[in-house]
């Protein structure tokens, strides 16, 4: 940018291209920062549904392993083997025995 003493020398002409040449930066300047702006808001929409989709998958696969548990305890209760509860429940041996024990 001109020292305000170059810019008080210019003709009319000059000034006017100046000032029309300075008009654009701050407007390109002014839409570079808006963009940035709006990407990042959708970069951080786009992290916070990803969080949530993951929150919910978490939250499902953990509602039906204590779903699997609660049924094994059920059928354990009841005196069937270990082997009609694995099935049923599609438990490990390790995961039945911690459980059951």
């Amino acid at each position: 940018m001109f020292e305000a003493s170059r810019i008080n020398s210019l003709r009319e002409e000059e000034y006017i291209r100046y000032s029309d040449s300075l008009e654009k930066l701050r407007e390109t300047q002014a839409g570079i920062k808006y963009e940035a702006m709006m990407a990042s808001r959708e970069a951080r929409a786009k992290a916070l549904e990803e969080g949530r989709a993951e929150g919910r998958a978490e939250g499902k696969a953990q509602g039906e392993r204590e779903e699997k548990i609660k049924t094994a305890k059920i059928m354990w209760s009841m005196g069937l083997p270990k082997d009609t509860i694995r099935a049923v429940t599609r438990l490990s041996d390790d995961e039945l025995d911690e459980i059951l024990k």
